[in-house]
């Protein structure tokens, strides 16, 4: 009996382009007719292809105009979705889609009904049993720890990895947290050594991560890290992300799977808290009721604020402008003497930076992680101006080349290293 293969894939970003355009990248595999799945499970070789809003889903819709109008050519008209594309979606389309499939182009909505007519709800959730890569969640206090009588410094290393963010944070306490990840090459061995270099350079406690924390389930934000988990040698105490956030394509469903049988601890983090570890203050401003299950996942991004004394640091995700104007509102009154690190929201795309954002808090150090793909064109002309505008300092990161800037934060200053 012959096997008939299915051409498979599953949504994992909606991007808005212009005129109402969006682009969707999605991550493929085949299917047979007996259910089971054919894909490699690196790199993940995404492919894209554009749709007009009238494909899309209305409450995404809905949230992307109340959020966003402005970017929009028509802000006075919201289309009505008839929800044939779905984030996060799964779809099983004949085999022979596959041969044409670059040349998908529904912007005219010609075959809009082709996507509502492929869709399979929840079939990876079923065909990888969730309840196994389930656990039970701790609580984040667990995490504080009382000020030591050593006085150190905090740092920041911000990798370059191309479109996409991975950061390695040092508190003053000597603790390490891994804020995302995205390493392109299967062999990954020189990433794993730099960071083990790192760890041991700052004597950080037991040579291991205090906690990997996730902002959000988009494969620019973990592509490598069910790798880092299982391969690098590195210990790893917790695993913390907004377990809330339904987006089941098989790069988390791979994450859970290496991270459950290498972490001990899972912390579900889906409203605002805090690690405060002696004078270092982890805040997470978001998400929080609204933002948790946000029609677009950016904005249920993890949102962080490092507090160090008179330094700041935030680490955005792809948390658009709105997200973070209302998140980050307490601290619109920033001392004119305080100095801090940002991290461009969404690789540098004009839906994540703001006048108002960045002059209420004040920013002189930036750096966006961005790679040269001419369809996302990041970072976006009008980030970068508001950025220069307000005298912001900015490090593009552009190539995936096994290097970092390093900010150190001593409680007054922030110095910078290349």
């Amino acid at each position: 009996m012959s096997i008939e293969l299915k051409f498979c894939f599953s949504i994992d970003e909606i991007y808005y382009l212009k005129d109402n355009i969006y682009m969707i990248k999605t991550i493929p595999y085949n299917v047979s007719n007996n259910g089971n799945l054919i894909f490699n499970n690196y790199p993940y070789n995404v492919k894209y292809f554009y749709v007009s809003a009238e494909m899309l889903d209305n409450n995404y819709l809905k949230w992307e105009y109340s959020n966003y109008n402005k970017l929009h050519d028509d802000q006075n008209h919201i289309y009505e979705g008839n929800g044939s594309v779905i984030q996060g979606g799964y779809y099983e389309f004949p085999y022979k889609y596959k041969t044409n499939w670059n040349k998908f182009d529904m912007r005219t909505n010609l075959d809009k009904n082709i996507f509502g007519e492929y869709r399979t709800s929840d079939k990876l959730e079923n065909y990888f049993n969730v309840e196994r890569i389930s656990k039970e969640y701790k609580n984040i206090d667990n995490l504080c720890v009382d000020k030591s009588n050593n006085l150190n410094n905090v740092y920041l290393y911000a990798f370059k990895v191309g479109q996409g963010d991975m950061s390695l944070l040092i508190t003053s306490e000597k603790n390490a947290y891994l804020i995302d990840c995205n390493m392109y090459s299967h062999n990954n061995l020189k990433y794993f050594k730099i960071i083990k270099e790192i760890l041991e350079y700052h004597n950080v406690k037991g040579n291991r991560l205090k906690a990997i924390v996730v902002t959000h389930k988009h494969l620019d934000h973990i592509r490598g890290l069910d790798n880092f988990i299982r391969s690098s040698g590195i210990g790893v105490d917790n695993f913390i992300m907004n377990f809330d956030y339904h987006h089941n394509t098989i790069p988390v469903i791979n994450l859970l799977e290496s991270a459950k049988e290498n972490i001990p601890c899972f912390i579900n983090l889906n409203s605002p808290c805090e690690i405060i570890e002696g004078d270092t203050i982890i805040s997470f401003k978001n998400p929080n009721d609204i933002t948790v299950n946000a029609p677009n996942i950016n904005d249920s991004s993890i949102v962080i604020c490092v507090e160090y004394k008179n330094n700041r640091i935030y680490l955005t995700g792809d948390a658009g402008y709105s997200t973070l104007e209302y998140n980050l509102d307490c601290y619109s009154c920033i001392p004119k003497n305080f100095e801090s690190v940002y991290k461009v929201s969404h690789h540098g795309s004009r839906t994540g930076t703001s006048c108002s954002l960045i002059n209420n808090l004040n920013i002189k150090n930036a750096y966006i992680s961005a790679g040269y793909s001419k369809k996302y064109n990041h970072p976006h002309k009008e980030s970068l101006q508001i950025l220069k505008s307000n005298y912001t300092y900015i490090d593009i990161f552009k190539n995936a080349n096994y290097n970092y800037i390093c900010f150190k934060c001593n409680g007054r200053s922030i110095t910078k290293y290349y």
